[in-house]
């Protein structure tokens, strides 16, 4: 009886559930931008009436059960229009959903995934495609110049595809303030990467396969990366093809570029004058002068020629890009391939790139989805000697070289230098000859690559498996023939070096995303790890018995020893953060991550990183609903520890040993000593912001206060000379950098076919060390010092011309004045290459199918040291050319000038007039560093699609552009921009300087780009 009780029991649960079961149904679909076509993450699928909903993924497909009588679906994204479906019987709904004008909602990359831009609590910019489309940009990195608030963007040289500067939100370490690059997943190689020209690895990635540029600039936005964040994140996303949307289009462009202003220099006649009264008033005869450099009165004595003219050229340019992207609903893919060259405005000065990129997202099933990104580039360059006092630099000896020595005689031969005096000046090198016969040449290759495989568990629960890699390999070439003099006595000389980049990532996550009526909970927990290897290896070899042979098997013998390293570091984490979100007004999110990295010792290897963050949108209040102003109000908090290990070795924490060396007869010597104890640098990060939009969306923007308080900072403490080495790495001190960002947008004009719109941002900021190690106020004479930044120039101030004798005066540390002999001790701080303030303005103006862009990128408030004038302005004093304006020069007392009275070798009374502080810098080479630049202008026509349409193509645009076109600064140089060494902490040796740099110089371009 039991059994059949049971058994009837049992049929009655089965026939019940299938009941149940057969009440309820599946219904999918996915989500689009209407204007568009893009997939749209993160949108609210809700079932009207109750509380059971689901947010869309990445790729905007979503699933979701619901009554088998159907009901409605609210879709509600911000900056879309809400929309309200019947289900009806139908079970897949697709829905382009229309963008909300009067929203600013938009989607942002962030760590590990996408969000709502004002879902957001972190301080976080984009730039897109289109800001950045057709610009004649060698590397991404120049893209975001001017155009982010908190971030500050330079050249590091003019070089072409050479080295940039990229700080977000200030100098904040002493050890490097170099920011994480995302791109696609994989962590990005980054800086120079090659030995014979300034190069960056970054302008591997085309410009123009970027979809957009992500800056994550707070501890809220970039904690999920830990102890790599404390210096900003930056993700780059590559574009990808779009489900039934098949395009190709093909762009190209050419054009030239050409220098700034260069230096006015003297020619013959006017340097033969100034040396004339320099060997006079130093005792000696005229006519020893006259040898040298000519008579002035006597033309015949004269051979001008003009250097910087014979050096410096107009250089060609030219970029081809094609790019087919498409595909189904199950398989999308994106392909472009490109070439790019382009020519220095120095001679035996260019680059040249070649990439490839296929991008593919394929739908394997209702649960899985993979995503690969694959791009290969080529980079070669053919480069010149820059940043330095260099005799082989022509940045330098275009203009020092001597005007009435030429460097070809009447059969085109090169003359031997100076012709008067062989050897006599910049070592008898002929810097026309060495830069046409000396080959410096970077070539190298690329591959970065990413799979990252999409699991949905279940409605609210995704796995992501992602493995990324970033692989670099590049050989360097030095190739000095016996031709030219000062190389003859090594029968020539060949330098190899060949070097090799590996970073690799892999990481597993679980997402969730729920939405419980009116509150939505997501989250994130995975953990990463990541590898960095590099190598290199090179050998000098001399002694060609042909300088037609170059390989390292001809020569007769080897320079020295070979030379080579490998190294490595590795880092692992583990991380979670959690979102929570009432009603689309109160946000709420926290992050913690756990950090451990073999380049620290045993006791510190582990860190922990977190942040929390808040905003509150205002605009949803009641308080708000009657007033008309404000179209969205929203105040951000966020508060969180980060970490930083940059530009510390990957084995300081242990003894390093070189079996090369010996030390008191016995092989192997210690190369430094261990610090165990060492740690990341800890950058505690504060932000408060508002983003708000007013007037009908007719202005809109940003404003953020931000602190950056970074302490055990990693530097190199002096030791006792007794110890046996200068310094040990440790962590010491802390340094504050805080600012404050403004960021509007407006639309100035929108009426029918005119439309005009701008785009502002400044940033002000602060910088200052709070404290060393035991308390001291300064470290050094002149390193750090409490209370200041931490790069400044440490000099002396000068204070002109002596009318009564034409010597030089200065001011000592305590205001009197001098003649000069002052010790590293007697100087004070003059100046700090650190921007009071940076941003940029742009301006876009249309109408009908023309439009004009225009971007000014300024900044203000910093000083320069300009290590040029050390050679240019030296009142005639030395062999160099000079500055046409030293001809002003003191004649007799009572003079009031500029230069001082010629003397020939430049010592009077035991002074240098070269050095007169010593070690210190003169305030006489110092000059303000401030500029305002017309950074890009392009102007633009499309087609018409009356005709575009009627020779089968979607859409035809012309475009003329130019770079650096206007320069407004009181800088007593070629250019305020690329200075190097500008966060290098050491005051003396290299003061912030634009000593024999590589400045960059105007581009002029014109192209076509067609869409099919």
């Amino acid at each position: 009886m039991k059994r059949i009780l049971l058994s009837c029991f049992m049929l009655t649960f089965m026939l019940f559930s299938l009941a149940v079961s057969a009440q309820e149904r599946t219904v999918s679909g996915k989500v689009t931008g209407a204007d568009d076509g893009l997939p749209l993450p993160q949108v609210t699928v809700l079932l009207k009436g109750t509380n059971t909903g689901v947010a869309t993924e990445v790729d905007g497909t979503y699933r979701l059960s619901v009554p088998a009588d159907g009901g409605t679906l609210i879709f509600r994204f911000l900056g879309y229009v809400t929309q309200e479906i019947v289900i009806g019987n139908q079970t897949i709904i697709n829905v382009p959903m229309q963008p909300d004008v009067t929203s600013l909602g938009e989607v942002v990359v962030t760590g590990y995934g996408v969000e709502v831009k004002r879902d957001i609590t972190g301080a976080i910019a984009q730039v897109k495609a289109e800001d950045i489309e057709n610009l004649p940009l060698q590397s991404f990195d120049r893209a975001v110049q001017g155009r982010i608030a908190g971030v500050q963007v330079q050249a590091a040289s003019g070089q072409p595809g050479g080295a940039l500067s990229f700080q977000i939100r200030g100098q904040s370490s002493l050890a490097n303030n170099t920011p994480l690059y995302i791109i696609d997943g994989v962590q990005a190689i980054s800086g120079n990467i090659a030995g014979q020209a300034s190069n960056n690895a970054l302008a591997g990635l085309n410009s123009d396969d970027i979809a957009s540029i992500e800056v994550l600039k707070d501890a809220a936005a970039a904690a999920i990366y830990g102890a790599q964040a404390a210096n900003g994140v930056v993700v780059i996303t590559t574009k990808r093809g779009k489900a039934n949307q098949s395009e190709l289009s093909v762009s190209f462009q050419g054009g030239y570029s050409t220098p700034l202003n260069l230096y006015d220099m003297m020619n013959a006649q006017e340097l033969a004058t100034i040396k004339e009264a320099a060997y006079v008033n130093a005792g000696q005869s005229a006519a020893t002068s006259h040898a040298l450099y000519g008579n002035p009165n006597d033309p015949s004595t004269l051979n001008n020629y003009d250097w910087a003219d014979a050096l410096f050229r107009t250089g060609s340019m030219y970029s081809a890009n094609a790019r087919l992207s498409g595909g189904d609903e199950k398989t999308q893919f994106y392909m472009s391939v490109s070439t790019e060259m382009q020519e220095a405005f120095i001679i035996q000065s260019d680059w040249e790139r070649q990439t490839l990129r296929l991008n593919v997202t394929h739908q394997a099933n209702d649960r899985v989805k993979v995503t690969t990104s694959l791009g290969v580039s080529r980079q070669t360059q053919f480069g010149s000697i820059a940043n330095g006092n260099f005799v082989n630099g022509p940045f330098q000896a275009a203009f020092t070289s001597q005007p009435n020595s030429p460097a070809l005689d009447e059969n085109g031969n090169f003359n031997p230098y100076p012709v008067a005096a062989p050897g006599s000046h910049l070592f008898g090198y002929n810097i026309l000859q060495g830069v046409q016969q000396e080959r410096r040449e970077n070539d190298g290759g690329q591959v970065q690559g990413t799979m990252n495989i999409q699991y949905k568990i279940s409605d609210a629960f995704t796995f992501n498996a992602l493995g990324g890699i970033d692989w670099a390999a590049t050989k360097s070439i030095n190739e000095r023939p016996a031709t030219i003099p000062v190389f003859a006595a090594t029968g020539g000389q060949v330098f190899n070096q060949n070097q090799k980049f590996l970073n690799y990532n892999a990481s597993g996550t679980l997402n969730f995303n729920k939405v419980y009526g009116d509150h939505t909970v997501s989250g994130i927990a995975g953990g990463e790890i990541f590898k960095s290897l590099n190598s290199f290896e090179s050998v000098t070899a001399r002694g060609f018995s042909n300088q037609a042979l170059r390989l390292l098997s001809q020569a007769t013998n080897y320079f020295g020893a070979p030379s080579g390293s490998e190294s490595y570091y590795t880092r692992a984490g583990v991380f979670m953060r959690g979102s929570y979100n009432y009603k689309n007004k109160y946000y709420l999110n926290g992050t913690i991550r756990r950090d451990g990295s073999s380049r620290f010792g045993a006791q510190n290897r582990v860190g922990t990183f977190y942040s929390i963050g808040a905003s509150w949108r205002l605009i949803e209040e009641n308080f708000m609903a009657n007033q008309s102003l404000f179209n969205d109000l929203k105040l951000r908090l966020s508060y969180g520890v980060l970490g930083n290990s940059n530009g510390l070795g990957n084995f300081e924490a242990v003894p390093s040993f070189s079996a090369q060396r010996q030390y008191l007869g016995t092989a192997g010597q210690v190369l430094n000593l261990a610090n165990d104890q060492i740690t990341w640098e800890r950058s505690k990060q504060s932000n408060i912001g508002i983003d708000y939009a007013i007037l009908n969306n007719r202005i809109s923007g940003a404003f953020d206060f931000f602190r950056n308080d970074t302490g055990d900072q990693l530097f190199n403490t002096p030791l006792p000379i007794e110890s046996g080495f200068s310094s040990i790495r440790g962590n010491v001190g802390e340094v504050r950098s805080e600012g404050i960002e403004i960021e509007i947008q407006s639309v100035n004009v929108d009426a029918g076919d005119f439309r005009w719109s701008s785009g502002f941002n400044i940033t002000f900021q602060r910088n200052e060390v709070l404290s060393l190690p035991g308390g001291v106020d300064t470290l050094g004479v002149n390193t750090l010092i409490v209370g200041q930044p931490i790069s400044f120039i440490w000099g002396v101030n000068y204070a002109g011309i002596n009318p009564a004798n034409g010597r030089e005066l200065y001011y000592d540390r305590q205001g009197d004045l001098t003649y000069g002999n002052l010790g590293l001790a007697d100087g004070y701080i003059i100046g700090s290459p650190i921007a009071d303030y940076y941003g940029g303005l742009t301006n876009t103006v249309s109408y009908k199918n023309l439009s004009l862009d225009f971007l000014i990128q300024f900044q203000g408030g910093n000083e320069a040291i300009n290590g040029d004038l050390f050679n240019l302005d030296r009142q005639g004093n030395a062999e160099n050319n000079q500055l046409r304006r030293n001809l002003n020069y003191w004649k007799q007392p009572g003079d009031v000038t500029t230069t001082g009275r010629p003397f020939q070798g430049g010592v009077i009374d035991g002074i240098n007039s070269a050095t007169p502080g010593g070690g210190n810098n003169t305030a006489r080479y110092m000059s303000d560093a401030s500029y305002a630049r017309l950074k890009t202008v392009t102007l633009t026509y499309n087609l018409p699609k009356a005709i575009t349409t009627k020779i089968g193509m979607n859409n035809v645009s012309f475009f003329v552009t130019a770079v650096n076109l206007l320069t407004v600064t009181n800088f007593d140089g070629i250019d305020p921009e690329v200075i190097t060494n500008n966060s290098d902490t050491n005051r003396t040796a290299n003061a912030p300087s634009t000593f024999g740099v590589f400045p960059v110089g105007r581009q002029y371009t014109g192209g076509v780009s067609i869409k099919f």
